[in-house]
């Protein structure tokens, strides 16, 4: 092999012993004296496991001169559209407000989150169904998006965002209050109507709410910064 005094000045950039990391353990661990390859200068370890020292990042290994990893992202993923959308547990009109949660996180840079749920028309209660979008991590500006489906087929004959803004074009509301400020939907919307006298929400009324949770402006969160879903009837 390369032989150097590693009192040597250059012994930082010199393959001086086999196996022996540039610059001591730990440090520029995918460059490698391998005498098999090369015994005047460094081996770069492609494939090698390493540690790129991200708390964000998995199954870190070398690929060339560099350390790196892939995202860890939260077990609801992939979910970044919405023909993609993460079903979650369903509901009925007769349950409360915030009956189910769930937290997870808009991470790596660029994600954001589609969820999907039914929400039954039971007998004896009306549905409004109620999302809110809570503990957005500091720094950052979260939005909500809710958009409601007939599940007999149908367009719906009644469609209205009780909180939340309409969405124009779309049978969907928005909800944007701005830096870390919690954000709340509640639709009212109906899928029936009665033949005779035209009134909606005549029984039937079941929908799908699709969700969706995106980063509107601010910095990006990181992975160990989640935050906290919300859904039931009002």
């Amino acid at each position: 092999y390369f032989a150097a005094d590693k009192t040597d000045v250059d012994a930082l950039v010199r393959c001086f012993a086999d196996n022996a990391v540039r610059g001591g353990a730990g440090v520029d661990v995918c460059f490698e004296c391998e005498p098999s390859q090369s015994q005047s200068a460094w081996t770069f370890k492609t494939g090698k496991a390493c540690d790129d020292s991200n708390a964000c990042s998995l199954n870190d290994t070398c690929t060339g001169n560099s350390c790196g990893g892939s995202p860890k992202v939260d077990a609801l993923e992939p979910n970044n559209a919405k023909a993609a959308a993460r079903a979650i547990a369903n509901i009925s009109d007769c349950d409360a407000v915030n009956s189910k949660s769930l937290t997870a996180t808009i991470f790596p840079s660029g994600d954001e989150d589609w969820y999907r749920f039914r929400d039954t028309d039971d007998t004896g209660c009306d549905i409004y169904p109620d999302i809110q979008l809570s503990n957005i991590p500091s720094s950052t500006n979260l939005d909500l998006e809710v958009y409601f489906t007939c599940v007999n087929g149908q367009t719906p004959t009644k469609f209205e965002c009780d909180v939340g803004s309409k969405i124009a074009g779309a049978y969907g509301c928005r909800s944007a209050n701005g830096g870390t400020n919690a954000e709340r939907i509640t639709v009212d919307a109906c899928c029936t109507e009665d033949p005779v006298f035209g009134a909606n929400c005549t029984g039937g009324d079941d929908g799908f709410l699709d969700i969706r949770v995106y980063k509107a402006s601010g910095s990006d969160p990181t992975c160990e910064q989640s935050y906290s879903l919300s859904w039931g009837d009002d």
